[in-house]
């Protein structure tokens, strides 16, 4: 049941059953790119419908690029790209904006990108290879990209980025003569996977002698339309993952968890808290590296977050609190005060909502401390409109018993459609 601008969510038994982790979007961005850049069609199954994607496929439209889609498919038709008719905006994103810089850095026309993401380091990694960038005396944006046949280059960064590893690859497609990134460690391989399913010759290794690794694509073949069959969203797998080590009667096997470094930080996190994980390694269709995670019922246990975790995990931050309800001890949250900026006091919600529910919560300037474990009480909740609250009081109203209305959702349901599917499908309700 579904009410305007508010959620409800009955107290289940446990979530029993199997199901595939919603598509991650990040790996959806660069797959989307890609294909725009292939000859003939590319099929992309497990493609992420997340409010993060949308823009780069409306942009893809307006460039010409054909998108449909089958069943639970998506096809894109690529070939000669279209000058644009207005800028684009990549908001926050990075790798959006390394997508579509990338993209079209190359072509005969001029594209403008307007936002408010990072954007030095695809500045830099596109003027490496003789792409004309247009930028203000001061600051980034807006960008204007294209117009200059690009060259062959050699580019070195500090840490892995996606968005300039994205940038620069695409941007070097086409171009004559190898492609050579060095960055000071190996980083995830999403991309890597991407370029090598769609027949284009790449290498990675560590440099002899050396700190890093050096990434080569050699330019003897264009990329082909194929089937990429993408692994899953860490946020997703997160969620189902702790909800069913949470509720008693709870037998969840998840398909499609991905291998890269948000989602192995993941599974770490929950084994800190003591979820029983049974892990068994894949790969997709399309050679992504991928696990089957079964989750049972768990006794969980206190933790402390903070750090680099907290950073990785900040958006999840609320949800980590209502597994701190159900472990024993003390969980403390710190370095979250980002939290606390913007429209909403995440941190202030998450309290004030898990005192409804009959948590036993304490507040710092920079995080919570929530002592455990406690019976949830379904309450009357209020997310504030801020989704990330919202979420993790949606899967709070799983673990509470009885009935939890929450008012204020944001747009909840549709940030989080594929999640709610899935769940859908594998909660068991109590009657």
């Amino acid at each position: 049941m579904q009410e305007v601008m508010g959620h409800v969510s009955q107290e289940a038994r446990g979530l029993k059953g199997e199901c595939n982790t919603p598509g991650n979007p990040s790996i959806a961005l660069m797959t989307l790119a890609l294909a725009a850049k292939c000859d003939g069609e590319t099929v992309i199954r497990n493609c992420s419908k997340r409010p993060e994607v949308a823009p780069l496929v409306m942009a893809l439209e307006q460039l010409g690029i054909s998108i449909t889609y089958k069943d639970q498919e998506t096809v894109v038709t690529g070939g000669n790209l279209e000058a644009p008719d207005h800028p684009f905006s990549v908001g926050q994103s990075d790798l959006l904006l390394g997508c579509l810089a990338g993209m079209t850095a190359g072509e005969g026309f001029r594209t403008k990108l307007e936002g408010e993401a990072e954007g030095e380091g695809v500045v830099a990694a596109l003027e490496a290879l003789g792409a004309k960038v247009d930028k203000p005396v001061e600051g980034i944006y807006p960008i204007g990209v294209g117009g200059k046949e690009l060259t062959a280059a050699k580019h070195i960064i500090q840490d892995p980025n996606s968005s300039v590893k994205a940038a620069f690859f695409l941007a070097g497609l086409g171009t004559s003569g190898d492609i050579h990134l060095v960055q000071n460690t190996a980083g995830d391989d999403d991309f890597e996977v991407l370029l090598k399913t769609a027949g284009v010759p790449f290498e990675k290794e560590k440099e002899v002698g050396k700190d890093g690794y050096h990434l080569v694509m050699r330019n003897e073949q264009a990329p082909q339309g194929v089937l990429h069959d993408l692994p899953g969203d860490p946020d997703a797998a997160l969620y189902l993952l702790g909800v069913a080590a949470m509720l008693s009667r709870s037998e969840l096997i998840l398909h499609y968890v991905g291998n890269d470094w948000k989602t192995r930080r993941a599974l770490e996190l929950l084994r800190r808290f003591n979820a029983q994980l049974e892990i068994q390694v894949a790969r997709s269709e399309s050679k992504f590296p991928i696990r089957t995670v079964t989750a049972k019922p768990s006794e969980l246990r206190r933790t402390r977050i903070g750090g680099d975790h907290t950073a990785l995990f900040l958006n999840e931050v609320p949800f980590l609190a209502i597994l701190g309800t159900q472990a024993a001890g003390e969980t403390v949250i710190r370095d979250a005060q980002k939290l606390r900026e913007g429209d909403a006091d995440c941190l202030a919600l998450m309290a004030d909502n898990l005192r409804r529910l009959g948590a036993k919560v304490g507040e710092m300037p920079d995080g919570l401390v929530v002592q455990g474990p406690v019976s949830l009480q379904g309450a009357e909740l209020d997310a504030g409109g801020d989704t990330r609250v919202a979420v993790a009081l949606a899967m709070a109203g799983l673990v509470a018993e009885g009935e939890t209305q929450i008012a204020n959702v944001g747009t909840m349901r549709e940030d989080f459609a594929e999640l709610f599917s899935c769940l859908e499908t594998v909660v068991n309700a109590k009657r």
